[in-house]
């Protein structure tokens, strides 16, 4: 009989998947309703201008003028308010469509979480490994979607900060032009602490006041930056980091993580990143490497290696035209090259997959996943040519993934 252990595990709801559900449910839903929204006050605004402009071509006097130089302010702050309304529905459209992902990889889990409630823990010790990956999976899939409700959180606070401005105005002449506090909306959404998490962290110094801020000792900042030092990078290589970090929304929690636990990794990263910086949506693969979710980590860090050594063995070209694409709001190509072709990266462990062969996630389950992917990506990218690279380092792709991606006439190539 095996040894049993207790390990920690993350405490849900009995009903986590329900509410999942629902929260895609009204994500979707409000996305529309948002975008209904900011037709119907373009509309609006569109027919008050025509009656003021009706107005004033047939008046004339102080009143008729004020009338007009009021409503022009108004016009300005409703195009502001539509355009947020239209930005929100927008950003809620891809936000859904990037979560579906991290919301089946929860659901997945829930069967082990749930049992680990029901048994405090409890689990028989070979099985360790396979249980805390799973609940590292299901941890950064929750942090994630989590960053993309607290981007939504911001979008909806800053509108409503700028629609009130639009009501406000008025067609009153005389109306004094209203002002309002950087903090006058924040009452209009809840959100445990600041999305920032504190001051922005957007230079050496900073981090060194979050890390203390955090608890760190002063030896231990040195340290880690004597380890970043040893690995090749200055401070002012740290400085261009955490700027570039000030671009892709991540908190700071997710910084300070991202330096404590890819230390050894960080100066090669910027260093990779450094030459593919100008590569479209480039920063976006390095947010995703910081997010907080091992997945993600692992892949993004491939694609940027992938990507830096394209770019030093193809002088010639064809070079990269984008990382990342999206089409209609949804993740598509991972890599576009500038003649056209199509890259798909891939870095499965596949020994790992099949020693452990989970109900949820196994060669037959990757096999459907690649199959619908192919299918999307001909119909995205007609008539390109398309190429799936896997990690060399897992060995060479299951003959039943190889005779499929054969089959569809997509190019196998490893990577390094």
């Amino acid at each position: 009989m095996s040894d049993t252990k207790t390990i920690k595990y993350p405490e849900i709801p009995q009903d986590l998947g329900s509410k999942l559900d629902t929260l895609m449910s009204t994500i979707q839903s409000s996305s529309s309703d948002f975008s209904g929204h900011s037709t119907n006050l373009q509309s609006y605004i569109g027919n008050a201008n025509g009656a003021v402009q009706n107005v004033s071509s047939v008046s004339q006097g102080g009143s008729t003028q004020m009338l007009v130089d009021t409503w022009n302010l108004s016009t300005t702050d409703g195009n502001h308010a539509t355009g947020n309304l239209a930005g929100l529905s927008s950003y809620l459209s891809s936000a859904y469509n990037n979560m579906a992902e991290d919301v089946q990889t929860v659901k997945n889990s829930l069967p082990v979480i749930l049992d680990l409630i029901a048994t405090g823990g409890k689990i028989k010790s070979d099985q360790e490994d396979d249980i805390q990956q799973i609940i590292n999976q299901f941890t950064g899939s929750m942090g994630n979607i989590g960053f993309y409700l607290q981007t939504a959180a911001n979008l909806i606070n800053a509108m409503n900060q700028g629609t009130p401005w639009s009501c406000a105005t008025g067609f009153v002449p005389g109306t004094v032009y209203p002002t309002f506090s950087s903090n006058a909306f924040d009452g209009t959404y809840h959100m445990a602490g600041k999305p920032s998490g504190g001051p922005p962290i957007n230079d050496t110094a900073a981090l060194k006041t979050a890390l203390t801020a955090k608890g760190w000792s002063a030896k231990k900042i040195a340290d880690l930056m004597q380890k970043l030092a040893d690995g090749g990078m200055s401070e002012a290589d740290i400085d261009g980091l955490l700027q570039t970090f000030q671009d892709t929304t991540l908190s700071n929690d997710q910084i300070i993580n991202f330096f404590k636990n890819h230390t050894a990794d960080l100066p090669g990263i910027w260093e990779d990143y450094q030459l593919t910086q100008n590569v479209p949506n480039m920063s976006t693969v390095l947010r995703d490497m910081a997010t907080g979710s091992p997945t993600n980590y692992v892949g993004s860090f491939y694609q940027l290696k992938w990507a830096a050594d394209w770019m030093e063995t193809h002088p010639n070209g064809p070079g990269i035209s984008l990382v990342e694409d999206t089409v209609n709001g949804q993740k598509a190509a991972d890599v576009v090259l500038n003649d056209g072709s199509v890259i798909d990266l891939k870095n499965y462990n596949w020994p790992d997959l099949q020693a452990k062969n989970l109900p949820f996630r196994n060669v037959d389950t990757v096999k459907g996943e690649i199959t619908k992917q192919i299918a999307r990506y001909k119909e995205l990218y007609p008539g390109q040519t398309l190429t799936y690279y896997f990690n060399s380092e897992y060995g060479t792709v299951p003959t039943q993934i190889k005779n499929l991606l054969t089959s569809e006439g997509v190019t196998i190539a490893y990577w390094p």
